[in-house]
């Protein structure tokens, strides 16, 4: 339970010192992304995953969806980067950036895949900071 708490406490001391440009409603953002170190970036996705971990069965949300099961955590960083590392994403959610890389890791076609990140660069432009 300490750790638990302790995390929380660090938490909530990086997320305090975040630029404001770095998350877009809320979540963190391509910008955040793209101003960590590759070991920041993998400490994310490892926890991302361990988050779902957590989240377990009780869930309707299917973790193959977001999650590539096929994909190591350095390959996942990697893939988060191909989309954040163009500047028309800066504000596109890491998480989304996530959904892009599985998704095209499932074999969606290029046709749906442009048409999700366009949805996702409207939407993105659209939330608050």
């Amino acid at each position: 339970m300490r750790i638990i708490l302790a995390i929380m406490v660090i938490a909530a001391n990086l997320f305090a010192q975040l630029p404001v440009d770095q998350t877009t409603g809320g979540a963190l953002n391509c910008r955040f992304w793209n101003a960590s170190t590759y070991d920041q970036q993998v400490g994310f996705v490892v926890g991302y995953f361990d988050a779902w971990q957590l989240i377990g069965t009780d869930t309707t949300l299917k973790s193959a969806d977001y999650v590539p099961a096929d994909a190591t955590f350095g390959e996942t960083a990697k893939g988060i980067e191909a989309t954040c590392s163009a500047p028309e994403n800066a504000r596109i959610p890491i998480h989304w950036a996530l959904t892009l890389f599985t998704a095209k890791r499932s074999g969606m076609s290029e046709a749906k895949l442009t048409a999700l990140i366009e949805s996702f660069r409207k939407l993105s432009a659209q939330t608050g900071k």
